[in-house]
This record gives structure tokens, sequence and C-alpha cells, in this order.
């Protein structure tokens, strides 16, 4: 049976007293909802943020390696070895990375070590490019190339 509806004269139509708004209840179940996709949410934009991160440290050596061998390619140098850095070779690097330049000269190449400044947002990992050794390798969790790779850049 169909509730009685008073409509006034402007076209407005009043509603019964259990017609006014949200209970207690539907309030409740819609805050645990939102809980439940923000504690689904928080963790996976955290590890993307983390991956990001990492991205732009591999980045940032390739483009060092690229600028040291266009310098070999021109003068047949890599140059000297240089501290971390965030612009080694005058190039601008992604904000909060620094590039460590070592030289080798008896190998013939050079060794590159990505890590993060201070203060500035985590990494899962430092990078490390080494030129003779095949280019872009992770770091083992004490900040050494993988033993698999058998290098070191020191």
């Amino acid at each position: 049976m169909p509730r009685p509806v008073a409509v006034h004269g402007d076209g407005a139509v009043a509603c019964g007293e259990r017609d006014r708004g949200f209970t207690l209840v539907e309030l409740v179940v819609v805050i645990i909802i939102i809980g439940v996709l923000a504690a689904i949410a928080v963790p996976v934009l955290t590890a993307q943020r983390g991956r990001a991160v990492d991205t732009s440290m591999r980045s940032d050596l390739r483009t060092v390696a690229t600028k040291l061998e266009e310098d070999w390619a021109i003068s047949q140098s890599y140059g000297s070895s240089t501290a971390a850095s965030s612009s080694p070779r005058g190039l601008v690097l992604s904000a909060g990375n620094l590039v460590e330049v070592i030289v080798r000269p008896a190998s013939g190449g050079f060794c590159l070590v990505a890590t993060r400044a201070a203060g500035a947002g985590r990494a899962s990992q430092d990078w490390f490019f080494d030129s003779t050794a095949g280019g872009l390798l992770p770091a083992d969790p004490d900040g050494t190339p993988s033993p698999a790779e058998g290098t070191a850049c020191t």
C-alpha cells in the first residue's frame, strides 16, 4: 500500500519522518567499506612509489654511462673518478639520486654506484652499472653487487 505524500503549492514534496536521512548503521557500513578500500590501496601505492624510485636510479645510471661512453668516443678516456654527486659530469639527475663514478684504468672500464640522498624517498636497493660486467646490476642488501655478477665497484 503506497504511503500518503503531501504536495505543497510550490511543487515540493513533504517526506514522512522515516525518509529524512541515513541511519547510523548505514553510515557505519559505508565508513567500514571506505576503510577496507584504503587499507588495500595504501600498501599498493607505497610499493609503486618504491618501484618508481628504483626506475629513476636505473635511468640515471644509464644516462651517466652513456655520457662516459661519449667521453670515451671523443677522447679515448673516461676521465677521473668522482665522489657521489647529484650532477656527475655536469648531468642533472632525478631528485634525490646520487651517482658515484669509479674509473678503472686497469680494466679499461668504469663502475657507477647509484644511491639515494639522505632524507630522499627510499629505494628498494642500491644499483650498480659495471661496464666490464654487462651493465646494470642490482645490489645485495649489504650494498655490494650480487655475488653472481662477480664484480665489485671498488
